[in-house]
C-alpha cells in the first residue's frame, strides 16, 4: 500500500500537488470540506435579528451554501417565531428547527438565581 502523504489541518495534502502550486481550475476541495456541515444556533432571546443575520452571513460567504445545514434550538414559543420568520427570510436555506420542553423544564429545575444578580429570569 502507498504511503499516506502529510496532511494540513484541513485533510489538504502537503506535497507537490498542493494548492499554492495547482491553478485554480484544477484545485479540489479536501473531502471534509465537501462533507456536509452542521451549524448549531442557541438562542432563547426575542431578537431574532441576529441569528438571521448569522445564517444569511453564512451562506453569502460559503463557496458551497448548499453544504450547510442550520439548527436553531430555543423555547418552544421563540422556536415557532423564528421557523415563521426562516420561512420569508431564510427561503431556500436549510434551517432545521428545535426545541424540547421536557429538556427546558428539567434545564429551568437546575438554574438558581441570586436575588442581587440582576439576571433576567
Amino acid at each position: 500500500s502507498r504511503p499516506r502523504p502529510e496532511t494540513d489541518d484541513l485533510g489538504a495534502a502537503k506535497d507537490q500537488d498542493s494548492a499554492e502550486n495547482m491553478p485554480s481550475q484544477q484545485m479540489r476541495m479536501p473531502s471534509k470540506i465537501r462533507d456536509p456541515i452542521h451549524v448549531c444556533l442557541c438562542s432563547d432571546d426575542a431578537d431574532l435579528r441576529p441569528t438571521v443575520i448569522c445564517i444569511r452571513s453564512m451562506v453569502a460567504s460559503s463557496v458551497t451554501p448548499t453544504k450547510i445545514f442550520f439548527h436553531f434550538i430555543s423555547s418552544k414559543s421563540v422556536a415557532q417565531r423564528f421557523r415563521r420568520l426562516a420561512r420569508v427570510h431564510l427561503a431556500g436555506i436549510n434551517v432545521q428547527v428545535h426545541y424540547n420542553e421536557q429538556l427546558e423544564a428539567r434545564i429551568r429545575g437546575l438554574i438558581s438565581f441570586r436575588s442581587s444578580s440582576r439576571a433576567r429570569k
